[in-house]
């Protein structure tokens, strides 16, 4: 877990630093911009304006409320404290470098706009760690492999999706979408690392209460 923290780190950087100085970069950028100008279809701009809006700040902290209520009731808070730490820290990462960078949007040429800087993509970032982690903690409780190599499969899909919209709609560059599932998977990781920590520290406690109440 360790290395890839460290890779997302790395890749990170080096985004954050192309996108403030490194023309190639923004000519990649603009140039897969252009690629989607002719699938911006009126209908299609219209489905993946509603896609986008399950991404949005409002959409992932209904869902990490829900969630998170269904955890507590069930006694869980074992990933309960690990979803919010992700949550929360995404968050924060994701703004701070947005007003740290102050990135330029592209043109909004679909009649749908955003006020906040472009890079990291918010939407991107907030998918990545909330439904990567509803997948983490589902994924869990379920014995066969296949069904959790489905689950992880359908929340990559429900990412990607999101993702794909920001870029379809001229709302972000590639690299902003790229710099935001690298900050959402990175607090992911770091939020499956404390739940495992949390657990292996209370296994040592389960098996000494139980060594207790045998010997008595």
């Amino acid at each position: 877990m360790l290395v890839a923290a460290l890779v997302m780190v790395c890749a990170m950087t080096f985004l954050a630093f192309a996108v403030i100085d490194w023309s190639y970069a923004s000519d990649i950028d603009h140039r897969v911009n252009t690629l989607f100008a002719p699938f911006r279809a009126p209908w299609l701009v219209q489905l993946f304006a509603q896609v986008t809006s399950l991404g949005t700040i409002v959409s992932m902290s209904t869902i990490v409320i829900i969630v998170s209520g269904l955890l507590w009731s069930a006694g869980r808070l074992q990933v309960l404290i690990p979803l919010w730490v992700s949550f929360v820290g995404a968050e924060a990462t994701t703004w701070s470098i947005k007003y740290g960078i102050d990135r330029v949007r592209p043109d909004f040429i679909t009649g749908i706009t955003e006020a906040n800087p472009s890079f990291p993509s918010g939407h991107a970032t907030a998918s990545t760690v909330v439904l990567g982690f509803i997948a983490f903690i589902i994924a869990r409780d379920l014995k066969s492999r296949s069904q959790r190599v489905e689950t992880a499969y359908w929340a990559a899909v429900a990412i990607a999706t999101i993702c794909l919209s920001r870029m379809f709609l001229s709302l972000h560059y590639l690299s902003d979408v790229l710099a935001g599932w690298l900050v959402g998977s990175l607090w992911l990781l770091i939020g499956v690392a404390i739940t495992q920590w949390q657990i292996n520290r209370a296994q040592p406690s389960a098996k000494l209460s139980s060594g207790v109440r045998r010997a008595s």
